[in-house]
């Protein structure tokens, strides 16, 4: 049900993003999204999501978050930014991207080094 959702949840921003604009087209799905009951017992999903978020940043940055709250009804404050969790799972995504391509670049210079010594 989720994945059917995010993908329904796809085609309404892009059709009111076209129309709107993007920030006003991310708050008309959003609440339209909360209004249907869709994000009905979200608030369990999104302590996980920060935590995770939270760990990912961490690993990256070697610093906590500036700031990582709740704000309810399916919304967060992140570093100063509010997003919904639907937004705070894409950041955490793109963090982790970011994470494996530093961990694969240390990986790299590591096996050059070694390389460059055993020869």
């Amino acid at each position: 049900m989720f994945s059917l959702t995010c993908e329904l949840d796809k085609l309404l921003y892009n059709a009111v993003k076209d129309a709107c604009g993007d920030r006003i087209a991310r708050d008309k799905v959003f609440h339209s999204m909360m209004a249907s009951g869709v994000y009905e017992g979200l608030a369990v999903n999104i302590e996980p999501a920060m935590a995770r978020y939270t760990e990912i940043y961490q690993s990256l940055y070697r610093r906590s978050p500036s700031e990582l709250r709740d704000l309810g009804e399916g919304w967060v404050l992140v570093n100063g930014a509010r997003m919904t969790f639907h937004e705070l799972e894409i950041l955490t995504g793109q963090l982790q991207r970011e994470l494996q391509q530093e961990q694969a670049r240390k990986r790299n210079l590591v096996k050059r080094l070694l390389g460059w010594f055993s020869s």
